[in-house]
């Protein structure tokens, strides 16, 4: 008798790990802070938002998983808030962007994809994703690409011409410099034998005149036994000790 040596069939194998891409999805872990309060995932928030009023949506906020908060909105869909079928792809639309804009590595992703058509390619949903068939509205996938042409041609902040700009070791204050306090940086170098110098500060350009409160904020850091009132004295007092620097680290 001999022994059946048939090749058994091998158990079908179970794959997972996230693609690329995954942060799209709504299950994916990026909070996303929505309507003043911080949702686990962007499912949650979706959800929650099925319903108008707040207990609801806090319970909804609690669960542990997208999965969970998934099963217990569906658990009460008699409860829908009113036009909810008409008003949800606004819903999902708001709560997507406000997941881009917190989170960078999002941002970043989705400047990858490029110009690439994006699919939510879930084998079950026809709505969202583009369901058993591939044929589906993937309409979740509609709503990142209408976020990545937003995103892409959003208005650039225009150049502003600098706040202020360096003052270099030596150069002489003019009327109408302002100092403040928050405005006055100090840079040292430290060589070896020679002392600490102040190397470079900060002034803003095309004020009209020079307040004693502002300009009394730098003094103390240039000549703090110095004391006077008088806006001039000031300016001549830091322009001489400037100019001291300057002369003191070119004999070196």
């Amino acid at each position: 008798m001999t022994a059946d040596k048939t090749e058994q069939p091998k158990p079908e194998r179970i794959t997972f790990y996230e693609l690329k891409f995954y942060m799209f999805s709504n299950f994916s872990a990026f909070a996303v802070e929505f309507d003043g309060r911080l949702w686990p995932t962007s499912e949650h928030a979706y959800q929650g938002f099925k319903f108008d009023d707040y207990p609801t949506q806090e319970r909804i906020r609690a669960e542990k998983s997208a999965h969970s908060a998934m099963k217990l909105a569906q658990s009460m869909a008699d409860r829908y808030r009113e036009h909810w079928d008409e008003t949800k792809v606004v819903w999902m639309e708001q709560i997507c962007r406000a997941k881009l804009e917190q989170h960078p590595y999002i941002q970043r992703k989705l400047a990858e994809s490029g110009t690439r058509e994006l699919i939510e390619s879930s084998p079950i949903d026809s709505f969202w994703g583009w369901g058993p068939n591939k044929d589906g509205q993937n309409n979740l996938g509609k709503i990142w690409m209408k976020l990545r042409d937003d995103w892409n041609t959003r208005a650039q902040p225009v150049a502003q011409e600098p706040a202020y700009r360096m003052l270099e070791v030596g150069e002489t204050i003019q009327e109408g410099d302002e100092f403040t306090d928050d405005e006055v940086s100090w840079k040292v170098t430290h060589r070896v034998g020679e002392a600490v110098l102040p190397h470079q500060i900060y002034r803003r350009p095309h004020v009209d005149d020079l307040p004693t409160r502002q300009a009394r904020a730098i003094l103390p850091m240039i000549a703090p036994n110095v004391l006077t009132n008088d806006p001039a004295a000031l300016l001549a007092v830091v322009a001489a000790k400037l100019r001291a620097v300057m002369e003191n680290t070119q004999t070196k």
